[in-house]
């Protein structure tokens, strides 16, 4: 099977989110089941040093949702419909409103508590990633961490990838916070953003001219010593 392939290259996934974006430069956060990752890319490379990560993720959000309808009497072994549906980040923490979920009585607070922990993780129940910064911290740290004469592209530059981004209100929220930490910010949060790193694969693939990622031809395929 291995005859049949010309050409031969291993990049990460973010890279791969940012070629998507139609991007050389810029600052990716990936946000999904348990992980959340901030990287720094320029010129299709890594940053070296400045990738952060936190364990905080949409299981996170799915557990604190069953925490917070337990407490309001109701027992949900599965979620993910109604988060999927219906919860949502206000573009403040004030911010409250009502929604309506199908089957089940009105829910208000609960609706936005159960993501607040992502931008405040004192707000999840898992003792681990409580004294964790917020995902907008967290990005912002890795961005000033950049060298100086990289911080306004990447600024400008911050593509979201990952499932847990598709929350309502996600992107809207984190160029809010961002800007009280940063004068200028521009976030970019393309539709296909559960799968992006595979839509900059496939892009990748068909557009040769991007000569700055390195490929193996086949012979170098067949001389590595592959784990057995």
């Amino acid at each position: 099977m291995i005859k049949k392939v010309k050409s031969f290259s291993l990049v990460v996934g973010s890279v791969l989110s940012l070629i998507a974006s139609s991007r050389t430069t810029g600052m990716v956060l990936d946000s999904g089941y348990n992980l959340t990752t901030t990287v720094p890319i320029v010129d299709l490379q890594i940053v070296p040093h400045m990738i952060r990560q936190v364990n905080i993720g949409g299981k996170d959000v799915t557990d604190n949702l069953i925490r917070l309808l337990k407490n309001r009497g109701y027992e949900f072994e599965f979620t993910t419909l109604v988060e999927r549906q219906h919860r949502y980040l206000p573009s403040s923490p004030s911010l409250c409103e009502l929604q309506k979920l199908p089957n089940i009585k009105d829910l208000d607070d609960e609706l936005f508590l159960c993501t607040e922990g992502l931008f405040a993780p004192s707000l999840f129940e898992n003792d681990d990633i409580k004294t964790c910064d917020g995902i907008h911290t967290m990005l912002f740290n890795s961005l000033m961490n950049c060298g100086i004469e990289y911080q306004e592209e990447l600024c400008q530059n911050i593509v979201l990838s990952g499932g847990n981004t598709l929350l309502q209100g996600f992107g809207q929220r984190l160029e809010k916070e961002l800007l009280s930490l940063a004068p200028k910010v521009r976030i970019i949060a393309p539709s296909s953003r559960m799968f992006l790193s595979w839509t900059g694969g496939a892009a990748l693939v068909n557009q040769s001219k991007i000569d700055i990622i390195p490929w193996m031809n086949v012979e170098e395929i067949y001389n590595i010593n592959w784990p057995r």
